[in-house]
């Protein structure tokens, strides 16, 4: 405190021994420095607010987006609702190899080495349930046969899902090749 003192006292003794044209010199440095030091806070400040101001306009874009979403996930949460649900109709609980082996020998009345059927891997298609596609090639004579296994398979009480169906013409029209990819649905933990 007694340092402060002394240099208080020996500011104001210098001042005293200024002559005025000193004094004014003096004042005006200071003016100029205080508008310097004030431009470098106010450029710091504007650059700090208009950057705000960039992340503020932001945010409030992202906000507005908000209701849309929240619409838009409602939505697919009926849309997933309603897809499970009809998927229960579709849902094989066990052996859907070996039901389509009894369909294309029943319906479609072709004997075992007359087709081919080829499971795929296994893969998840929603939380609840997962998916076994299987690749069938078979030969048949009879459309009216063809028709009634591929009505057993999409729309029986065994329903499965028809995901692809190629037909081919054999050269003397007696046969059609048949290349389809089924698939069987299971719930997953049941």
């Amino acid at each position: 405190m007694k340092q402060v003192k002394e240099l208080q006292a020996k500011f104001v003794k210098w001042m005293k021994s200024l002559t005025q044209k000193e004094h004014i010199l003096l004042a005006v440095a200071c003016v100029f420095v205080l508008f310097w030091l004030s431009g470098i806070v106010y450029e710091s400040v504007t650059g700090k607010l208009d950057k705000h101001e960039k992340t503020l306009k932001t945010e409030l874009t992202k906000l507005k987006s908000v209701p849309e979403v929240i619409e838009t996930n409602i939505k697919l949460r009926k849309r997933k609702a309603e897809v499970e649900e009809k998927l229960k109709g579709v849902e094989l609980s066990q052996g859907g190899l070996a039901h389509l082996e009894q369909l294309i020998k029943t319906k479609a009345k072709i004997s075992e080495k007359d087709f081919s059927i080829k499971p795929k891997s296994t893969r998840k298609i929603s939380e609840r349930f997962e998916q076994t596609p299987y690749s069938v090639k078979m030969e048949v004579t009879e459309y009216k046969n063809l028709l009634s296994f591929l009505r057993e398979l999409v729309n029986g009480p065994k329903r499965m899902v028809l995901n692809t169906l190629n037909l081919t013409k054999s050269r003397n029209g007696q046969k059609l090749a048949v290349d389809l990819e089924v698939s069987s649905l299971k719930r997953i933990g049941s």
